[in-house]
This record gives C-alpha cells, sequence and structure tokens, in this order.
C-alpha cells in the first residue's frame, strides 16, 4: 500500500510530505491503494479526528481517523478530478479545524474498451464487467456510508462527553457552596449583623460631619461674596464718576482744537496744505484723445476736497522704478476736481504707490501773530 504523510499543526496549517502540499492519489478506479498517516501534534493531541472529502462535484464523505491512520475511500478515486480534503478534531470541549489540502485523481483512457456487438461472446464479458463494476461502486458507496456514520458517533460520543462533563462540574460547584453556607450559617448571620450595626453607626456620624462642613463652607462663602460684591459696587460707583469727568476734558478738549482748526483754516492764505499716500491703479489709466506732449494716457486719483486751485508735487517709491521707467511715467502731475492727475506714455502694467503734497496758492502777503495772538492760541488749545 502506498502511504502519504500529512502533519497537523495548532496553527490549523496541514502539510503534506509533497513539495507543492498536495496529494496525487494516482489514476481513477484504483481502490485500496493509498494509505494517510497522520501525524497529530500540538492541540491536535488527544482529539478524536475526522477527515472530510470534498469531490469536485460538491459531493462530501467523512472518514474516522484510527490509530493515525485512514484509508483513502474508493469512492474518492472512482473519478478523475480535483478535490479539497479538510480535518476536524474534538475533545468534546474543544474543536479545531486544518486548512485544504488539495488532491487530485488523474484521468486515463478508462478500462473498458469497445463495446462489442451483442451476441458474440465479447459482450457477455462486457455485461459481466459492468456489473462487477456496479457492484464495486455499491460496496464503495456501502464503505464511505459507515465510515461516515461510524465518524459521526464518534463525534456525537465526543459532544456528549463534554455536556456531561459541564453538567457534573455545575453540579459539584452548587454542592459546595451548599455545604460552606450550612456550615456558616448562624455565625456568619451574627457576625454580619453586628457589622452592618457598626458601619451604620459610622456611615450616619460621616453623613452628619459632611453636612456640617458643607453648611459652614456655604455661609462663609456667601459672606465673602456679599463683602466683594459691597466693595465692587463702590470701586464700580468711583470708576464710572472718573470715566465722566474724563470723557467731558476730552470733549472739552475736542471742541476747543475744533474751533481753533477752524478759525486757522478760515484765516490760511497759502502754503502746505497735505499729504498723502497714494495708489495709481494699473485698471485707472485712460487714453486721451490728445497727447500733451509724449504723454497720451493720464490716470486721476481721487483726493477728497481737492480742486485745481492746489499746487501738487510728488514722488514715487523704488519698489515699482522699474515698471516706471517702461511706462515712461511723467515727473509732473496735475491737480484737478477731485484729485490728482498723473501722464504716462506707456499705461503701467502694475499699481503704483506715489506720495502727494498739496501747496495752496497764497492770496495774501504773510502776517507774524502778535504775544497776544499766540497767547490766546496756546490758552485754546490747554485751557479750552
Amino acid at each position: 500500500m502506498i502511504e502519504r504523510n500529512i502533519s497537523l499543526a495548532s496553527t490549523g496549517s496541514a502539510r503534506t510530505s509533497g513539495c507543492d502540499n498536495q496529494l496525487r492519489l494516482g489514476y481513477s478506479r484504483n481502490r485500496g491503494i493509498y494509505r494517510l498517516n497522520i501525524a497529530q501534534t500540538g492541540e491536535w493531541e488527544g482529539m478524536t479526528i475526522r477527515a472530510l472529502w470534498h469531490t469536485e462535484r460538491g459531493m462530501l464523505f467523512s472518514s474516522l481517523v484510527e490509530d493515525g491512520k485512514i484509508e483513502v475511500p474508493a469512492i474518492v478515486t472512482s473519478t478523475p478530478g480535483c478535490g479539497r480534503l479538510v480535518f476536524e478534531g474534538s475533545d468534546g470541549t474543544r474543536t479545531l479545524t486544518s486548512a485544504d489540502i488539495k488532491y487530485s485523481v488523474a484521468m486515463n483512457s478508462g478500462t473498458m474498451g469497445d463495446i462489442p456487438e451483442p451476441p458474440v461472446p465479447a459482450w457477455q464479458q462486457l455485461v459481466a464487467l459492468v456489473e462487477q463494476a456496479k457492484d464495486e461502486a455499491w460496496q464503495a458507496g456501502k464503505d464511505a456510508r459507515q465510515s461516515a456514520a461510524k465518524a459521526n458517533e464518534a463525534y456525537e460520543n465526543t459532544i456528549g462527553a463534554k455536556d456531561s462533563a459541564v453538567t457534573e462540574i455545575r453540579k459539584a460547584e452548587t454542592d459546595a457552596l451548599n455545604n460552606v453556607e450550612a456550615s456558616a450559617g448562624p455565625a456568619a448571620s451574627a457576625a454580619a449583623d453586628a457589622a452592618a450595626a457598626g458601619a451604620k453607626e459610622k456611615t450616619e456620624k460621616a453623613i452628619q460631619e459632611v453636612k456640617d462642613s458643607a453648611v459652614k463652607e456655604v455661609k462663609d462663602a456667601a459672606a465673602g461674596a456679599a463683602a466683594r460684591a459691597a466693595k465692587s459696587a463702590t470701586d464700580a460707583a468711583s470708576s464710572a464718576a472718573e470715566a465722566k469727568k474724563t470723557a467731558q476734558d476730552i470733549q472739552g478738549y475736542y471742541d476747543g482744537v475744533q474751533d481753533l482748526v477752524t478759525d486757522t483754516l478760515r484765516d490760511y492764505t497759502g502754503g502746505y496744505y497735505r499729504s498723502y499716500d497714494l495708489t495709481i491703479p494699473a485698471a485707472g489709466w485712460k487714453e486721451m484723445t490728445k497727447s500733451v506732449g509724449r504723454y497720451w494716457y493720464s490716470c486721476d486719483v481721487a483726493i477728497e476736497g481737492c480742486d485745481s486751485s492746489y499746487v501738487p508735487m510728488g514722488t514715487l517709491t523704488l519698489d515699482t522704478a522699474g515698471e516706471v521707467e517702461k511706462a515712461n511715467l511723467a515727473t509732473v502731475l496735475q491737480t484737478v476736481e477731485g484729485g490728482v492727475r498723473f501722464y504716462a506714455a506707456i499705461p503701467p502694467k502694475v499699481n503704483i504707490r506715489a506720495f502727494v503734497t498739496l501747496f495752496a496758492k497764497g492770496t495774501a502777503s504773510m502776517q507774524q501773530a502778535s504775544a497776544e495772538e499766540v497767547q490766546r492760541m496756546l490758552d485754546e488749545i490747554f485751557n479750552g
């Protein structure tokens, strides 16, 4: 008999002696040729093991491993094809299954030969061979069913042994607890009553101490909060009075400065007016219908209160000097109603920053203020 070795590990892996981990069971219609030696290691030791054969056509057969050996059923090798073999073990409490092991049965040309014409003697021989094959197949099926029944019976017996063991363990636990309660009854009851009384007294005392401490903390906190609230109210009233006086002083100073500025602007006759930090937008340049010299484009930047009576003076920042040079931006600018006008030969492609100072044209000669007028101005600024 040809033997094949299979090793079962605790991890569930199943390995054969072949290099590709596959059982090769010869050709179809072999019978009683192959036996498997099962090595049970780790968690498999001591377990009842059955083998489950899954054929290529979806049929399932099982057989019991006895003394670490199992013969390959004839039904497995009766037809060519591939299948899978799985092992299942149990000790009544635990169950362990293995990975698949592939098996294959090779195809051959058959052993029947051509069917002869009846009623020649060869026909009788063919009928005999067919009957023999039928009997062999029936016997193989019967053997497979008996092996499956035997494996299932062993498996059920293992499960029953497990249930019986669990029942006995639970009964032993219950009996032990009953014996302990019966022997410790009176003494344990008296000790429990005494411990309960002492615990109750200590608990009531601790609760009263907590209540007294909480009442005292609440009273102290309330008194402190009331004192702090009274002080906060006094401080708030004082702060409000000071804030009111400061606001009145600021308002008086503002009104005095406002009047002084109004009077100064009304009497102003020329000179420096104001400086502005402006941005000349790239999108604001427009082509003129008539050039001013070589400049065909202009851009107006708004300045509130500006008109053509002011004289502008401007300078550009260095960060856009390259773009200013490309656009040939004019060094002169002009005041118009509501702003300042810039000129360029080519419209710049970026925004340009400019500082502009406006001067008012003089309308009368400047007169030096007298000492009394200077004193009056200082009094108006600082004394309101």
